[in-house]
């Protein structure tokens, strides 16, 4: 039999992030649901943030699971789901009423730059996909 490889700590801090993002995402789409249907009116525009946010959970989650593969597209494409990630969080900084410099501080914001930190910074995690 021969044993798994471990995935260096960097790389397995980012893929417990992007699973806790995943799960928070697809949480958060269910009380967006629960909230539209009991609403009178919802408009159209919901429905399609609420199939968004699910949307990048799943990726999320399924993106996650596949890192032991090793391949260069997951990295790929994680980076490309937090550059997302974030630039959405940076959409809703901006439109709020009242932007701020502590509107940049949240984990919308934060986490998708550790993940990418995380994976991109340190050597060994960078040559975890090498295939």
């Amino acid at each position: 039999m021969s044993q798994r490889e471990r995935m260096p700590r960097p790389v397995d801090i980012a893929c417990l992030l992007v699973t806790i993002q995943a799960a928070l995402a697809a949480v958060g789409a269910v009380f967006m649901g629960v909230l539209s249907v009991a609403g009178p009116g919802t408009p159209w525009v919901a429905w399609v943030l609420i199939v968004l946010v699910l949307a990048a959970g799943v990726s999320g989650w399924r993106l996650a699971d596949k890192v032991p593969s090793r391949r260069r597209r997951v990295l790929v494409l994680i980076v490309a789901l937090e550059a997302a990630v974030f630039a959405a969080g940076m959409a809703a900084a901006v439109s709020e009423s009242d932007f701020g410099v502590f509107s940049l501080v949240n984990p919308q914001l934060a986490v998708p730059v550790v993940v990418v930190g995380l994976l991109l910074a340190p050597p060994s995690a960078r040559a975890w996909f090498d295939r």
